[in-house]
């Protein structure tokens, strides 16, 4: 397991195709997200669900992901969820006016 380096300035992140990829120490002031290729991962880290800045998340064929009904992000504008596996289970009801 790899994890990321806490850096207080990363705005924007990208992560993609690895499931070897600890993303539990993201930074608060983080502004857009996005996650592409965790076939495993089931939720999003905790500190992605409640993060305050968060304006932009994107998630692409997360199959496993199966809700972002805990999430609270008060500035999202824009969601946006892509899959070539498709997840059914999906929740995301919470967050229709941002999609």
């Amino acid at each position: 397991m790899v994890s990321l380096p806490q850096a207080p300035t990363i705005y924007e992140l990208h992560l993609g195709y690895s499931n070897k990829v600890s993303v539990e120490h993201i930074v608060p002031r983080l502004r857009k997200f996005t996650i592409r290729g965790f076939s495993t991962l089931e939720t999003l880290p905790a500190e992605i669900m409640h993060c305050l800045c968060l304006e932009e998340l994107k998630i692409c064929d997360c199959p496993s992901l199966s809700s972002l009904q805990d999430a609270t992000l008060p500035a999202l504008t824009r969601l946006d969820i892509m899959s070539y596996n498709h997840s059914p289970n999906l929740i995301t009801s919470r967050y229709e006016d941002a999609i």
